[in-house]
């Protein structure tokens, strides 16, 4: 029963014995413990010796002298071994505290350890002199080989692609790779110069983050492309509706005019109308100059009151979502006018993603001078007119007018209406 109980404590001393050295206490560079430490292991060794003898009944076969030291009390075997024990706890303990308090070999490990990046520093043959915990799970990712030279790693990193645990993506000048977990770490690798000597330095960076931002733009980019997309179709349609809506009242109006030149010509054949003096003959001359001038200008001359006319206008340039700005005095009764505004409202959408379209206009003798822009952000050297800006400028000239396009920083127009357009 004895040595049973002294093997037991024994034992429990040999896990303190383990402990200590695991935390390198024997390390610790003062002579007391480095003293003691050989003395506490072979007591403790020779404890469990004496007690195997026992337990297996050898114990005749020893030495006189030690059978004279085991048959001492109980008590003074295990006082001895859990001074053991209780020094070892303390030196533990003291090491643990100096490693944490105190600036060594040990703690700049540790602290490299620690880091949340991969580090791994050679000489300038390659040869390693130091690398941390997260470089070498990484480099066992990217390969089961245990490197030893750093110009062969960054070989291996500048050459390696795809395997079932990491992907090659293109995300970054440096290499940078998806791993299973779907981290990203992007490789980088610098020249470090001392005095005399130079390093190499390789480092690897979480930058998974930077990543999922990136895709998160990327599809943002192709949403709003699709956006984009969609608005110029709708902005197409807008303009084909209004040059329909255009045609449509231009119908109209010239049918109302046949129809009004035709009904007054037949009361004058049939004699209908009495007293057919100079008046009235003007008055039938003007009504069919006014249809043929109307077939032949291809335009519409409708009458618009000054308030309808810029309602319209801040109507539509509200629906089409862009601010309109007119400053000056505008020549509101002319139609050709508000068409050359509208006309420029589409194009500042479709060509310029303008958000405002600013209208200058001023009065002078004979006429009014119109000056339109827009704060788009499309430059361009040159413009070529399409159906709309040609229909405007022919429509101006047809008054008399002028019209000049312009592009400083833009398409601007300069358009001059004669006042008796009306």
């Amino acid at each position: 029963m004895k040595h049973e109980i002294i093997m037991a404590t024994a034992y429990f001393t040999v896990l303190f014995l383990s402990l200590a050295s695991a935390v390198r206490w024997l390390r610790i560079r003062h002579l007391f413990p480095m003293f003691f430490a050989p003395i506490f292991v072979c007591y403790t060794l020779y404890e469990l010796v004496i007690c195997y003898q026992v337990k297996f009944g050898t114990f005749d076969n020893l030495d006189r002298y030690t059978q004279a030291w085991y048959n001492l009390p109980i008590w003074l075997h295990e006082g001895i071994l859990l001074l053991e024990d209780v020094f070892c706890f303390i030196l533990v303990r003291r090491e643990r505290y100096v490693r944490r308090h105190s600036i060594n070999v040990n703690s700049v490990a540790d602290a490299l350890n620690n880091v949340d990046c991969g580090l791994m520093y050679s000489e300038w043959d390659g040869t390693i002199v130091l690398i941390n915990h997260k470089m070498w799970q990484l480099a066992r990712i990217f390969s089961d080989v245990q490197y030893y030279n750093a110009l062969d790693f960054w070989r291996m990193i500048i050459s390696f692609n795809e395997s079932d645990e990491a992907k090659r993506i293109d995300f970054t000048s440096w290499p940078a790779f998806l791993l299973k977990d779907n981290t990203v770490w992007s490789f980088e690798r610098s020249i470090l110069s001392d005095a005399d000597k130079r390093y190499l330095e390789i480092v690897a960076r979480d930058v998974t983050d930077l990543y999922n931002k990136r895709v998160n733009v990327e599809e943002e980019i192709k949403e709003l492309s699709s956006v984009q997309g969609r608005l110029q179709d709708v902005l197409k349609n807008i303009s084909t509706t209004g040059n329909d809506e255009e045609l449509l009242a231009y119908k109209v109006h010239i049918h109302d005019r046949l129809g009004n030149a035709i009904l007054r010509t037949r009361q004058i054949l049939r004699g209908s109308v009495q007293n057919f003096e100079e008046p009235a003959r003007e008055s039938i001359l003007g009504l069919w100059s006014n249809t043929i001038k109307a077939f032949k200008n291809n335009r519409l001359e409708v009458e618009q009151n000054k308030e309808g006319s810029l309602a319209a206008l801040y109507s539509q340039a509200e629906t089409l979502g862009i601010e309109l700005f007119m400053f000056g005095e505008f020549p509101v009764y002319n139609e050709v006018a508000i068409r050359a505004v509208r006309e420029a409202m589409y194009n500042s959408i479709r060509h310029a993603y303008a958000n405002s379209l600013t209208v200058e206009s001023y009065k002078e003798d004979g006429g009014y001078r119109v000056h339109i822009y827009d704060d788009g952000k499309a430059h361009t050297d040159s413009v070529v007119e399409g159906g709309g800006l040609k229909s405007i400028r022919r429509a101006v000239e047809e008054q008399g007018g002028t019209m000049r396009v312009a592009v400083p920083d833009g398409v601007e127009l300069y358009i001059f209406f004669k006042e008796e357009a009306k």
